[in-house]
């Protein structure tokens, strides 16, 4: 690990620099030990600042509350956990932190957040439309939901992901979190060749996680809309 008052060595800079999330080393009471950002423009205080901190010190209490909430789950054994939250500074602006341990064995915490922004903005244009996709799967026999063009879910029904033991709503969530994975890399990449070449796309085959931690074989058929039909 690199020291906290170094930046990252460049393999690492430039991963962040692509997927464009901020990164966090936390510790179990939600100290930083270190962050990771591409521009530093993005922060609301300089990087030196932050170090040291704890959640409760840079974020209004309830969201301090729920990210402490996720560090403690994943503490007691919670694969990942998702926080969203909006800006304190611009109501149009929505972030969502993901908590996982650093490794198996660790007392630390990794979180990146990303800003979802224009994922809550086609959520909002699904739940418009709502009538239209719940006549969509009620007139089809195969189970669909309908992701954004980076795999996170902006409309599912409870029906969705009942046959695998979910008993709630999963919108946010990465689909790819879900897939074997000994799985995903092609998941990912039947989904990235949907996107380039349109139209439907398929079928492949994947093992999906059920809420008991086994895993389902599914069918999966990709389309231009970046729906998955699942069955």
């Amino acid at each position: 690990m690199h020291p906290t008052n170094t930046l990252p060595n460049e393999e690492l800079l430039a991963l962040i620099t692509a997927t464009e999330d901020l990164v966090f080393l936390l510790s179990s009471n939600g100290e930083i030990l270190n962050l990771w950002v591409s521009n530093e423009n993005q922060l609301f205080m300089p990087r030196h600042e932050l170090i040291g901190k704890t959640l409760f010190e840079i974020k209004p209490p309830n969201e301090a509350r729920q990210m402490s909430d996720a560090i403690a789950a994943v503490m007691n054994g919670e694969p990942v956990v998702y926080v969203e939250y909006a800006s304190p500074y611009d109501a149009s602006k929505y972030f969502q932190a993901r908590f996982k341990l650093l490794h198996p064995e660790s007392d630390k915490i990794v979180a990146s957040v990303r800003d979802i922004s224009s994922q809550k903005a086609e959520q909002d244009a699904v739940k418009r439309n709502e009538e239209k996709y719940y006549k969509l799967i009620q007139n089809s026999h195969d189970l669909i939901t309908v992701l954004d063009r980076n795999g996170y879910i902006i409309f599912d029904s409870f029906s969705v992901f009942a046959p695998f033991g979910f008993n709630e709503k999963l919108e946010g969530r990465c689909v790819f979190d879900f897939i074997h994975p000994e799985d995903a890399d092609a998941a990912r990449e039947t989904f990235a060749l949907a996107l380039e070449k349109g139209g439907t796309y398929g079928p492949f085959e994947f093992r999906f996680v059920t809420a008991d931690n086994n895993y389902r074989y599914v069918e999966v058929v990709p389309n231009i809309a970046n729906t998955l039909q699942i069955n």
